[in-house]
């Protein structure tokens, strides 16, 4: 028996970091290899600016061809400069069978200062299929609530690290399928690094530059939480330029528990 499909998720998350920064309207379609019977991915968004503050209002969608599927309005807005150290304050509204809210206060160390802290909370449901000899069996409701704060650097406009720490509680309950399957919840508390550099020349196909991610994850019960459990994670694209219009992408992601036992979401997200 297999819950969720892995490869999907990391893949899908890769190609969407790539777009969240896109400032006109872009739609893609994605068929993730490897993964029978394969999924298509369609994402849109448009951002227009009302006075000083930015809304956006967009779609994404993800099928699996086998009776799974996410999707999702986005609403979204984002007030650039609240002060004269350009605070900035981000929230985001997803409403669909994947639905949720996000929020994130950054506020920089002094005026023109790289450092900067970032107070976030977020809250998430979404549906995780459930797999028997290829069959689609069930499907659980995933949920995930989540508060933190980071002390971040940025490295210009090409990179940014963060460390906090974060606390959260994941539960999970059976939405199709018997009543007999297993239910799930876990509170977290845990320590996250991020490293994140983007040197690409474009969202859209780009022919130079290099994106990275990595990032670690180290729960421990002695933050309050009732798991312990250790995570990093790599997801890397180097653009090769041949010419202005053709290029070699070459990619690597990376995942290891590092031995320990993930909780149930985590281990398919």
């Amino acid at each position: 028996e297999r819950m969720g499909q892995p490869v999907v998720w990391r893949a899908i998350n890769r190609d969407l970091m790539c777009l969240y920064r896109v400032s006109g309207v872009r739609r893609v379609k994605v068929r993730v290899l490897r993964t029978p019977p394969g999924v298509t991915l369609s994402y849109t968004v448009q951002m227009r600016r009302v006075r000083e503050i930015r809304v956006g209002v967009g779609f994404q969608g993800i099928e699996d061809f086998s009776g799974a599927n996410e999707y999702a309005f986005r609403l979204a807005s984002i007030w650039p400069r609240l002060n004269a150290w350009n605070a900035s304050w981000r929230t985001s509204i997803l409403l669909g069978n994947l639905w949720g809210a996000r929020t994130r206060l950054r506020v920089p160390l002094g005026a023109g200062s790289p450092w900067f802290i970032d107070l976030a909370g977020r809250y998430r449901s979404r549906p995780i299929p459930v797999y028997a000899h290829g069959a689609h069996i069930a499907e659980y409701r995933g949920n995930r609530d989540q508060a933190g704060a980071d002390l971040g650097l940025d490295f210009g406009s090409f990179g940014r690290l963060r460390i906090g720490p974060r606390w959260g509680h994941e539960w999970a309950v059976v939405e199709t399928g018997s009543p007999a399957l297993p239910v799930y919840g876990d509170h977290y508390g845990l320590w996250q690094e991020v490293f994140h550099v983007d040197t690409l020349n474009r969202t859209w196909f780009p022919t130079r530059g290099l994106l990275l991610n990595l990032r670690s994850d180290w729960a421990r019960r002695g933050l309050g939480g009732n798991v312990a459990y250790d995570r990093v994670s790599l997801r890397s694209l180097w653009a090769i330029g041949l010419s202005a219009h053709a290029g070699i992408w070459v990619r690597f992601d990376y995942g290891s528990a590092l031995g320990t036992n993930l909780p149930f979401e985590d281990a398919f997200r």
